[in-house]
Parts: C-alpha cells; sequence; structure tokens
C-alpha cells in the first residue's frame, strides 16, 4: 500500500534540489549557456541520489530553467531564460491594480503558509541560501538612509528565497509578482533605523524556525513580521 504522503515529500525533495540549481544561476555562480555539472556530480554536492537530481532536471526542464541535450556532448543546459524575473520585467496587466492595502492583505494571508511550507521541506542547500540573503539584508543595517533602499531589496530576497524553498509554484510566482511592485516598495523608505533592526530580527527569527523545521513557529513568525510592517506604513 503507497503511502498518501509519500509523493508530496518527494516532490518537495526534487523541488529543494531545483531550487538550488536556480540559486546558482541567481546567485550568478552559473548563467545563461552554461553545463551543468553532472548528474553524477550533483549528486555527490548535493548529497542526495542520482535519481533525485534526475527527477529535479526533469522539473527544471519543465519550467523552462534548462534544456536536456542527449549524446555524448549532452547534459543540462541553463537556457536564457533560466534566471528568476529580471530587476525591471514588466508586471501581469491585471497586477499593475493592485492597490497597497491588497497587496498587505495578500501578504498577510500567505507567507505565513509559505514559511511553515518551507520548513518542511528546507535541506541544507536552502538553508544555505536563506543565511546567505540574511548576511546580504544585515550588511545593509547602519548605513544610514543610504543603505534603506538596498536594505529593503535585500528583505525582499529572503521572502522569494522562503518561496521558492516552499516549493509551490503559483504560490511563489504570485508573491514575486507581488513584491515586484515598486509603489508598495517605495512606502518602506522611510524606515527608521530602529525599525530596520527589528525588521531584521523579524527575518532572522523566520529564517531560524525553518531552519529548526518548525512549521508553526515559522507560520506565526511571518505573520507577525507583515503584519508589523503592514501596519507601520499603513
Amino acid at each position: 500500500m503507497i503511502s498518501g504522503t509519500a509523493r508530496p515529500r518527494r516532490c518537495r525533495r526534487f523541488q529543494s534540489i531545483a531550487t538550488q540549481i536556480e540559486a546558482w544561476l541567481t546567485g550568478g555562480t552559473l548563467s545563461a549557456g552554461d553545463r551543468l555539472p553532472s548528474e553524477r556530480r550533483l549528486a555527490a554536492m548535493l548529497k542526495v541520489s542520482r535519481s533525485s537530481v534526475r527527477e529535479a532536471l526533469r522539473i527544471l526542464e519543465e519550467k523552462g530553467r534548462v534544456q536536456i541535450r542527449r549524446g555524448r556532448k549532452g547534459g543540462a543546459f541553463l537556457t536564457p531564460a533560466a534566471p528568476l524575473s529580471p530587476p525591471g520585467a514588466p508586471l501581469p496587466k491585471r497586477l499593475e491594480h493592485l492597490t497597497d492595502d491588497q497587496i498587505a492583505d495578500f501578504r498577510r494571508l500567505i507567507e505565513g503558509h509559505v514559511a511553515a511550507l518551507a520548513s518542511e521541506s528546507a535541506d541544507a542547500p536552502a538553508i544555505c541560501l536563506l543565511n546567505r540573503r540574511l548576511a546580504t539584508a544585515r550588511s545593509w543595517l547602519h548605513r544610514g538612509s543610504a543603505g534603506v533602499a538596498a536594505y529593503l531589496e535585500a528583505d525582499k530576497a529572503v521572502h522569494i528565497a522562503i518561496a521558492q524553498i516552499a516549493g509551490h509554484g503559483l504560490f511563489f510566482q504570485a508573491l514575486e509578482s507581488a513584491l515586484g511592485i515598486r509603489s508598495y516598495f517605495d512606502r518602506f523608505l522611510q524606515l527608521r533605523p530602529d525599525l530596520m533592526e527589528t525588521n531584521y530580527r523579524d527575518l532572522t527569527g523566520i529564517v531560524r524556525a525553518i531552519e529548526n523545521g518548525r512549521p508553526e513557529a515559522a507560520r506565526i513568525a511571518a505573520t507577525a513580521h507583515i503584519t508589523r510592517f503592514n501596519d507601520a506604513f499603513p
């Protein structure tokens, strides 16, 4: 008898591997057109089986992130479309008319669930990705008003990484699009140093809950974080 939870867990494992490969690209480690390491090498690097790597590559191929070529010179190659939505990419027309309050409500309702999902599927490479993005955010603290915009971008990158790790494509695409609406983030450009510190502590709490595999703690921390800062900048 097949367990009803076996397939979702397997899918999350494959998605977490696919997420790490995407992270290499968006982090500048790989570029479009580059050939990925062999399945054997990827398996060794990620400490997973070759079959898991193969399934992850199929996920990326279906998403158009990689192209699988057969034959002696074949392998998995990153496509020109592989990066996540580039800076300045146009938003879907229907999203351009969302109000700041609508975006705030969406984030309040969805990001706790996304963080809980991420805590259930995050592996070591995913946690490393989160900690790198958290470190980037920390690097922009204490730089005065000049660092606020960069800090907000780093904050956004943490949230997007959490959505990636959650492994739910629809949640990820919707959240990435919502966070791309410039007017919403412009509200936070007056972030005071004390609120930046609070924001960073919130982010750290969310990441630690995910790292420790605590879904309910991640849900509560993320929801409280979104609520706190939407209420501070109505």
